[in-house]
């Protein structure tokens, strides 16, 4: 079988226009043309190595996402003109993708590729869900507030508790009541605290204590979890971790050798942070200049069960020797980028993929990129298909040094018109990568092929210079990887 026949054959859609066949068909009729001899051998094995089609794809990958909102996704693209602005098929793919994931999703697209600064311009297309968690209220008390209770944090939230019990002087907090509480809604259960505190801890004849609760409702004397800090009447420190799930049940010994001096007139600066997560209640206690303190001990299911969503501090009793200089409650924070799809627009105008070799661990310099795709060939002049597919090898190989991670999805471009001068190469060159894509299992997108399917061989849909597609030839190259997306929710 001659060579044409073969490219004939391995076209088994017939996606090649009739004027590329014919142009085609001189070229190989020539054994001294480059692009015939390139692709007697480009051709022989793309009918046998089309089943090659990987399990996991660029596509499937992106299909998983839209179906079901399994992220997060980092897409890359290398590429030239037909893809680096918001006309072009890449951004109005996106523009058709984004509307059809869940509304939860976080999406954002970065392009323009600044090589100057080495920075790219980042657009949100949805912001996805807000963040959870966090830090919930901040506060440093340096304001004087005779109601705690109601009032505007110094970070902007708002406290909750009982009114009558806590007040600030201009610079800490301190309880004017027995059982007193300022609290804060965590959404959780699991929150922590880190509270600073300013200790006086001489005998008083009467015991002081304060307790930093998580899981309670919002006046902190219902079932809870706690730890505490206690000055005795007769001014001796101790510490401890406790449960009330309808009584008071000790989880942890109770400390004695915090590292704070007892019955003490000078005041002592102290940090303890107090934390539940995952049944397991934690505290730590640190003096100015002393060593770190750490109590640990974990809470039955049943006991977590029954706990509520609000956490902050507690005096069980009138304090005067203890005073809060500030304090921070917060939970994890689950960020809106958790989850979605960013995408990483490579694609520079009037470039080949050499430029993108050349800047790899600036213009990919993401922590993990999912997917790149790949689609060049346009700016290659009259170079050979053997030598554009060892110009593409060479960057996947470079690339996946950086990302070995990464899956590839080769993408053909729309073919060449006149007045272009590089018609067959171009089209010899967009075979070879198919072949490429093929026998190396990758994704494969087919574009060239698609825009030739046309009646006219796709003519109406590229510009009058004969390289660039319309803005209806982008609108349907950008159909065609939404298509192959869909596809892949029906496989």
């Amino acid at each position: 079988m001659s060579t044409y026949n073969r490219v004939v054959a391995a076209d088994e859609t017939a996606s090649l226009a009739p004027t590329v066949r014919a142009r085609l068909a001189t070229e190989m009729a020539d054994p001294t043309s480059d692009v015939g001899a390139s692709l007697s051998g480009t051709f022989a094995t793309v009918a046998q190595a089309k089943s090659n089609v990987p399990v996991a794809t660029v596509t499937e990958r992106l299909a998983s996402l839209r179906d079901f909102g399994v992220g997060p996704v980092v897409l890359a693209l290398a590429s030239d003109s037909t893809a680096n602005d918001a006309g072009d098929w890449f951004r109005r793919w996106m523009n058709l993708f984004t509307p059809v994931l869940p509304a939860s999703q976080h999406v954002e697209y970065q392009d323009a590729w600044d090589d100057g600064t080495s920075t790219y311009t980042t657009t949100v297309d949805n912001a996805g869900l807000p963040s959870t968690g966090g830090t919930l209220i901040e506060d440093n008390f340096n304001r004087t507030e005779t109601e705690l209770a109601g009032s505007t944090a110094s970070d902007g939230n708002v406290w909750n508790g009982y009114a009558g019990k806590w007040y600030s002087d201009g610079t800490h907090a301190r309880a004017n009541a027995a059982t007193g509480s300022i609290a804060v809604d965590a959404g959780a259960v699991d929150a922590s605290m880190t509270v600073d505190l300013q200790l006086v801890t001489t005998a008083t004849g009467s015991d002081q204590r304060i307790d930093f609760n998580v899981g309670g409702p919002y006046w902190l004397s219902g079932n809870r979890v706690y730890g505490y800090l206690s000055i005795s009447s007769v001014g001796n420190v101790s510490a401890g971790i406790y449960k009330y799930i309808g009584s008071n049940t000790a989880i942890t010994a109770t400390v004695t050798a915090t590292g704070i001096d007892n019955d003490s007139a000078t005041s002592q600066n102290a940090t303890v942070t107090f934390g539940l997560a995952d049944n397991v209640a934690t505290m730590t206690i640190l003096k100015d200049g002393g060593s770190l303190v750490t109590l640990s001990g974990s809470i039955l299911a049943d006991d977590y069960a029954s706990l509520t969503q609000f956490a902050g501090l507690t005096t069980p009793a009138v304090a005067p020797g203890i005073a809060v200089d500030a304090v921070t409650i917060r939970t994890a924070e689950v960020p809106a980028a958790a989850s979605g799809l960013t995408v990483i627009n490579g694609a520079v105008s009037g470039t080949t993929l050499a430029y993108q070799q050349a800047r790899i661990a600036d213009m990919y310099s993401a922590g993990t990129i999912d997917a790149l795709v790949i689609a060049g060939g346009h700016n290659y002049g009259t170079m050979t298909p053997a030598d554009f597919v060892a110009a593409l090898d060479n960057f996947i190989v470079a690339y996946k040094v950086v990302h070995p991670e990464s899956l590839i999805l080769i993408c053909t471009e729309n073919p060449q018109f006149s007045p272009s001068a590089t018609i067959a190469e171009h089209a010899a060159r967009q075979a070879a990568a198919r072949n490429y894509a093929k026998v190396n299992g990758h994704d494969y997108l087919a574009a060239f092929e698609a825009f030739t399917a046309q009646a006219d061989g796709g003519a109406s849909l590229v510009e009058s210079g004969g390289v660039h597609p319309t803005p209806s030839g982008y609108l349907f190259w950008a159909n065609l990887m939404q298509s192959a997306i869909v596809s892949r929710s029906f496989v």
